[in-house]
């Protein structure tokens, strides 16, 4: 066991927000469960210090994973779980228990100290609204997939995935492939109210400056041709202000693989994250979570301040190349993929520590 002060701010944190929280060792053994935790395992002692595992195998005996394959096969299932909670630096999905309740799962390591795990709990509405978006196009057949017919069914099925939308604290919005705006999310409306880079023009989603509203046009009017399984594009939008501008993904919504050539307009998401969020972590608190050096840490307060790999390279007098491969490294450690990613998991450190700092963070 150790001192739980290292874990200070995310235990504060959690209780002030109301998300179930769980801090494990390096044993994988519990040291610390808050009351919203304890209480949706009332039978379980975590006084005793539990580990991840006796937690599993609990649920699976009282029959409280509502996921079939689970029970089908537990010890592969409880091998994978491990398997990626170890690896990855920080993971984020869904779990469900069959008393119908569901949970956004935030699992995070910190080298050398353990782990901890934060449960948000979702509405029914949420709920349903994933699952439809998740489901979304699986019941075609792929023999006889008319373009036409996924678009109308795409269409049909907007306002059930608004409430998936809704439940993502990111900004995001499901944008035609003409430009027109089908629906934001609460966070997107506060930033598109900021008017500042992004903006309303009624019907359709706009930004402020010329050419990099050219390239957002271009780049959802392709990517609403696409299928999922194409991946996503990562642009920056300027702002009028002198803040630094957003980063901004683009993403495929239609299921598959393949392109989309006959389909005259589709759908796709948008989802922007602010460096200005980001921006309050500071470098000390990047050494300590993620064990980064010193140099890799002030590279990562660099980046998500938008700075460009030349200005970085220019400041730290080293090569461009150099700096390229530490960011790789940098995202890699963090358990990010691109700048979205990147930037959001800055605004969600940022969200965390921020209001609840104790000396040494």
């Amino acid at each position: 066991m150790y001192d739980m002060g290292a874990f200070s701010t995310i235990i504060d944190a959690a209780d002030t927000h109301g998300d179930a929280l769980v801090v494990y060792d390096n044993d994988d053994r519990v040291t610390f469960a808050n009351g919203q935790h304890r209480d949706l395992y009332p039978e379980i002692d975590f006084d005793r210090h539990p580990s991840f595992a006796d937690i599993f195998w609990h649920c699976v005996e009282t029959g409280k994973f509502h996921h079939p394959r689970v029970y089908a096969d537990p010890e592969a299932w409880l091998a994978d779980t491990q398997q990626r909670r170890h690896v990855s630096p920080a993971l984020r999905f869904l779990r469900r228990h069959r008393n119908g309740q569901v949970f956004v799962i935030r699992n995070v390591k910190v080298d050398g100290l353990g782990s901890y795990q934060t449960r948000t709990m979702l509405s029914p509405d949420m709920v349903t609204g994933i699952d439809e978006f998740g489901g979304a196009g699986k019941t075609l057949d792929p023999a006889n997939r008319d373009p036409a017919d996924e678009l109308a069914a795409m269409r049909s099925r907007v306002t059930e995935m608004t409430s998936a939308l809704d439940a993502w604290r990111v900004p995001c919005a499901l944008v035609e492939g003409t430009g027109e705006l089908r629906h934001f999310n609460y966070a997107m409306g506060l930033l598109l109210d900021c008017e500042d880079g992004l903006r309303i023009r009624p019907p359709k989603l706009v930004a402020d400056h010329a050419a990099d509203h050219r390239k957002l046009q271009e780049t959802i009017r392709r990517y609403a041709k696409a299928r999922t399984g194409l991946g996503v594009a990562t642009m920056r939008v300027r702002r009028l202000s002198d803040r630094p501008p957003y980063v901004v993904s683009v993403n495929a919504t239609a299921p598959g693989a393949n392109p989309q050539p006959d389909v005259e307009t589709g759908s796709a998401l948008v989802l922007v994250a602010d460096p200005d969020a980001g921006c309050m972590v500071d470098s000390g608190t990047l050494r300590r979570l993620y064990g980064l050096s010193e140099f890799e840490a002030d590279l990562a307060t660099r980046l998500v301040r938008s700075e460009t790999l030349a200005e970085i390279a220019l400041t730290l007098g080293k090569p461009v190349e150099v700096v390229r491969a530490c960011v790789r490294e940098v995202m890699d450690r963090m358990g990010v993929e691109g700048p979205i990613d990147f930037t959001q998991r800055m605004a969600d450190i940022a969200e965390i520590i921020t209001p609840y700092r104790s000396p040494g963070w």
